[in-house]
Formats: structure tokens, sequence, C-alpha cells
């Protein structure tokens, strides 16, 4: 039940016989392959996944011996699953953002990233993603280098972006320019001219 990244991983046995051995072999699900006896398996490239192999020997009698073992080859690195997206929220808010990952061989070891901007932290074993401190004042586009990795240390990595906006306390600029306060008219069709203008939108 060895796990490996080592696709040409050395198999070493030993074969003894009272008498005389006769043969050896191995085999797998597909194939059977004769071996020089005491020779190790080596230089064979194994299948991506569990490989299942079993060694035989037999002696000049007939009589027939054989060993197993299994172990698994991966070389495959998780991926995040549902997809990253980047992640929208105003400067008073905080952020909570679950990545998901999946991997298909040994199983998930954690999640990083390269927070330069001591801002923010992932948690290495659920992957959720918050930030250490206010955000207030701190409006701006936030570019980090998250990673998955497996217990092989196979690893995947993705930009995400966190993109914290400003809040928008000031309230718009209304001005009538024409006509001035208190104006006394007898045109009942008077128009009012008038300018709204805001900081933000």
């Amino acid at each position: 039940n060895t796990n490996t990244t080592d696709t040409q991983i050395d198999v070493n046995y030993t074969a003894s016989d009272e008498t005389a051995i006769d043969k050896c072999w191995w085999g797998n699900e597909t194939t059977n392959t004769t071996i020089t006896c005491g020779v190790n398996i080596t230089d064979q490239i194994w299948n991506e996944g569990l490989n299942n192999i079993t060694l035989y020997t037999n002696d000049t009698a007939n009589n027939v011996n054989s060993s197993y073992v299994q172990f698994r080859v991966d070389t495959t690195p998780p991926t995040f699953s549902p997809a990253l997206s980047t992640q929208t929220i105003t400067e008073s808010q905080s952020l909570s953002y679950n990545l998901g990952a999946i991997d298909s061989g040994v199983g998930l070891s954690g999640f990083t990233i390269n927070d330069t901007y001591s801002l923010f932290s992932i948690n290495f074993v659920t992957g959720v993603l918050t930030n250490t401190s206010s955000l207030v004042g701190q409006d701006a586009e936030y570019h980090f280098n998250v990673s998955i990795n497996d217990s092989l240390d196979n690893k995947y990595s993705e930009i995400l972006l966190v993109n914290v906006t400003s809040i928008d306390s000031t309230p718009p600029e209304l001005k009538i320019n024409f006509p001035t306060n208190n104006t006394n008219s007898s045109n009942s069709n008077l128009h009012v001219n008038y300018t709204a203008t805001d900081n933000i939108a």
C-alpha cells in the first residue's frame, strides 16, 4: 500500500527454494512478464493509479508460490472545484470564501496563499479564505496565488482576485442655478435650472 510519484519505482523481492528454483515471473491485471530470478523489477513504467503486482516462482518440481504487492502512482495534482471566482466586497464587510478542491489520487493535503498584503489568511485544512483585519480604507484589488496540494505534494495553483470597494457615504451635491432664491416672477412657465454632481456615481 505504498503511495508514490515515482512512475518507475523498483519492486524488490527475494526467491529461494530448498532444492532449485526453475523460473520467476510477475503479472498484473492484463499481462505476465518473465524475469530472471533474483533480479529486481526495475525500469518498468507503472500506470497512474493503483498497480496490483503478483510475483510468482516455481521450482523444478513445479511447486508454485506467489507474493502480492499493491501500490499507487500519483503524479496528478488536485484541482479547484468549483472553479475559483472573483470575490467583491465593500470595505465594511468581512470576507469568508470557501474554496473547494478535489483529488483523484492519494487525497488533499492543504490550501496556501502568498499573501503579501498581510490582510488575509486561508485555513490550511478547510480552504476558507478570510480577512485578518479591518478592510476600512483598504479598498483595492488584491491578487493571490492560491495553491492546493495533495499528500504527495503534487501542487496546483491559480490566481484569485479579491476586489474591496469603498463605501460612498457622501450624498450628491445639488445646486439650483436659476431662478435665485426668493425670486418673484409673472412668468408661469419659468424654468428651473439645476446641476447635480457626485464624487463617485
